[in-house]
């Protein structure tokens, strides 16, 4: 059960993803003398580096498959770890808690005996917390401190290598921590058995600039053969100067070769002649950024909102969506004027795509080639082709697409989170998600009910991402039908229906007023309290916990809600709950005093 609840379905789906170029390619690592000493050290750290879409992740699916199969005799009781960071996936996928318990779930694979204290921990909770994953779950500094202990254990009797790809995507301050880690785990086990233990991880120049201890190499120093053989087996019919010419241009990055690749293939199915093909060559910035500028810069005002839609919901999504979910989540305006009432509308018009073959093409074209679809499980999820394009969205990418409607950054991302927040919520209120009496989620991912789970578990996590950047939220009272509560309960029986556990699951009989307090929405709830004189609903409403919109804002901690509800006597201090709480003892539980 422990090896259970460490595991994480996203775990290796960032390594599948890599695909090795060609046969020839990353050889000249296993050749390079730093990776040879690093290889014969007792205690070892090895830093790949190198600038975005240099090759560093495929270098290290290279070297890692190369080290899982060549064991030599001698490395027989040899433990390797892998972790392949990944920004644009889950949260597991990029944080160190999920590098954490991938690497302890490999562990407990290979040697359980060396994980005993942990799983002694794991039981313990299970019995007095109950259920992993929905009374109590892992933490990082728990895992973090599992892991050190179990390394000299393992170190007794086998030899360690770890692996770790993409260090930089786990954010600036968690990737130094990281290095940190790793240095501190090198030089505390000492070599006392004869055993290996040694850590190569791959990370851009930047955030790493103290590194001390440990060898590097630099991938921009190293890869000009390899993405000469790239794009010679890419273009094996192109004419010799065409392939010169992009091999000239490509400065040591295998991404921006990658793209004009990509372009040439398309101008050549398009009876494009090798004079023009050439001139777009040379006409395409060398550097990767201005490539990306230039294919933002490029598109019509007329298509800006299409291609701004759906790149919103590639880079603010809660989670990854997969292309089913994504052919829903991009046909609902989130503007309750424009939009269709009905999803057989939205297909009618042909604003909803067919099926996901039609929505496959619809990403590759709306986003000019900077989206892809990767099987994870063989589900088919919608991604940019590279970190390097979510960075450079934040850069500069977003100013673009939002051209003279740009102000700030921040106002950018809370109006994204905005608008996918009011997307979510049509669609929960569309006639066929309304007529459902009931729901087998089974075959819900394979119909029009796909999106359901996002919208119904992620439009108040945008909604609130969007009040953090100061984007007013009074407008829900409309998508709500305020004081209507029939749109607000199907949402909170969908919910319950879904995950009833869940920590955040909406209890039944919550209203907008518990939801805009427990969240700290002060426009919403200050609206809310403004319209209720002469309607017939309580100021104080209980949910069927007992909960009022003030335990819940006592709870959390919102000081601002407590003072608005208490100063127009809208909230009772000493109303009890089902467990006999009050809001003034759920405050005294936050530490907090109004």
């Amino acid at each position: 059960d422990c090896l259970k609840y460490l595991y994480f379905k996203e775990m290796e789906a960032r390594q599948h993803e890599i695909v090795l170029a060609t046969e020839t390619t990353c050889e000249w690592l296993l050749q390079h003398s730093k990776f040879r000493q690093w290889t014969l050290q007792n205690r070892g750290l090895l830093w790949i580096k190198g600038n975005p879409g240099t090759g560093k992740s495929t270098i290290m699916k290279y070297v890692l498959q190369k080290m899982s199969h060549n064991k030599p005799a001698v490395q027989s009781k040899l433990v390797i770890l892998s972790f392949f960071f990944h920004g644009r996936g889950s949260t597991l996928q990029h944080t160190p808690l999920g590098f954490y318990r991938s690497i302890l779930h490999q562990i407990l694979a290979h040697v359980p005996s060396e994980l005993s204290d942990l799983v002694t921990d794991f039981r313990k909770n299970c019995e007095v917390k109950g259920k992993p994953g929905e009374k109590w779950d892992w933490h990082e500094v728990e895992l973090r401190a599992f892991l050190r202990s179990s390394i000299p254990k393992i170190l007794e009797y086998y030899s360690i290598r770890i692996f770790v790809d993409a260090l930089d995507e786990s954010g600036e301050t968690a990737a130094v921590e990281l290095v940190k880690e790793f240095q501190n785990l090198i030089q505390r086990y000492p070599n006392t058995s004869g055993s290996v233990f040694s850590i190569c991880f791959s990370c851009r120049r930047y955030p790493i600039i103290n590194f001390k201890g440990g060898l590097e190499i630099c991938v921009d120093h190293e890869n000009s053969e390899d993405i000469r053989t790239y794009i010679q087996s890419q273009l094996q019919d192109e004419k010799h100067q065409i392939v010169e010419t992009i091999i000239q241009r490509a400065s040591n990055s295998f991404q921006w070769a990658r793209l004009v690749v990509d372009r040439v293939e398309h101008m050549r199915r398009n009876g494009k002649k090798e004079k023009m093909i050439k001139e777009e060559i040379l006409r395409i910035p060398p550097d990767l950024n201005n490539f990306y500028r230039e294919i933002l810069e490029s598109i019509s005002k007329e298509d800006i909102p299409e291609v701004l839609n759906l790149i919103q919901w590639i880079l603010f999504a809660i989670r990854p969506l997969s292309l089913d979910e994504l052919r829903f989540a991009t046909a609902i305006d989130p503007d309750p004027h424009l939009s269709y009432t009905s999803l057989r509308q939205c297909e009618d018009e042909g604003i909803l795509a067919e099926n996901n073959d039609e929505m496959e093409k619809r990403v590759k074209s709306i986003s000019r080639g900077l989206a892809e679809i990767q099987l994870h499980d063989d589900i088919p999820v919608v991604q940019f082709i590279h970190q390097s394009v979510n960075d450079f969205l934040f850069d500069d990418g977003l100013q673009i697409l939002f051209r003279e409607r740009w102000e700030s950054l921040d106002l950018a991302i809370g109006l994204a989170h905005n608008s996918l927040s009011r997307s979510c919520i049509r669609y929960i209120d569309m006639e066929e998600i309304a007529w459902q009496k009931s729901i087998d989620w089974n075959e819900a991912a394979e119909s029009e009910l796909a999106f359901l789970e996002y919208a119904t578990t992620s439009w108040l996590p945008h909604a609130e991402q969007a009040y953090a950047k100061r984007i007013p939220q009074v407008d829900l009272l409309n998508y709500f039908y305020w004081p209507s509560e029939d749109l607000l309960g199907q949402w909170v029986d969908i919910y319950n229906t879904l995950d009833e556990y869940s920590p955040v699951c909406p209890c039944q009989k919550t209203t907008l007023l518990h939801i805009a307090a427990r969240y700290g929405i002060v426009d919403l709830l200050s609206a809310a309290l403004g319209t209720l004189n002469g309607i017939d609903i309580k100021p104080d409403p209980m949910d069927n916990d007992g909960r009022t919109p003030l335990s819940w804002a006592a709870q959390e901690g919102h000081i601002a809600v407590i003072k608005l509800l208490l100063a127009t006597g809208k909230g009772e201090a000493d109303s009890k709950d089902i467990d006999g709480q009050t809001p003034l003892s759920w405050a005294a539980i936050k530490g907090d005093t109004a």
